[in-house]
């Protein structure tokens, strides 16, 4: 009977998966240029963390009668991880650069940035039409 409880708890808790990405939070903002809007978006991410698509990603766009995507160029990537002065016998300072993974530990950040082409948007979009951009591990 011991067997039999131990193997359901352990079917139940291989049940539940786990999805970190490691991205730590973002914004997209826009603004008008005359010729249309330019929308930017930007991402943090843990540098042990998701790949960086250093060509391009995409905004989705709900609710819109012709305009599904917003396509963003990569523009650049900044490690922005806390600066500090090395003291005798402290680990070594936070960097996007180092590690297997892109980082060399808990704290290293780094800001991606994304630029679109200036894009008109015909019409007054309804209530509930939005933007947002869905990061997947390994993209």
């Amino acid at each position: 009977m011991r067997l039999r409880i131990l193997l359901l708890v352990l079917l139940v808790c291989r049940a539940f998966v786990a999805d970190a990405t490691h991205v730590m939070g973002g914004e997209i903002t826009w603004r008008c240029n005359g010729n249309g809007y330019v929308f930017e978006l930007i991402f943090y991410r843990d540098c042990n963390g998701v790949e960086v698509n250093t060509i391009s990603e995409n905004i989705e766009v709900w609710n819109h009668p012709t305009i599904t995507q917003i396509p963003v160029a990569f523009v650049s990537r900044e490690d922005i991880s806390p600066v500090c002065t090395p003291v005798a016998g402290s680990p070594q300072p936070l960097d996007c650069g180092a590690g297997a993974n892109g980082g060399n530990g808990i704290g290293a950040i780094e800001k991606i940035t994304y630029r679109s082409a200036p894009i008109v948007l015909p019409g007054v979009p309804p209530a509930g039409t939005g933007w947002r951009r869905r990061f997947r591990a390994g993209r």
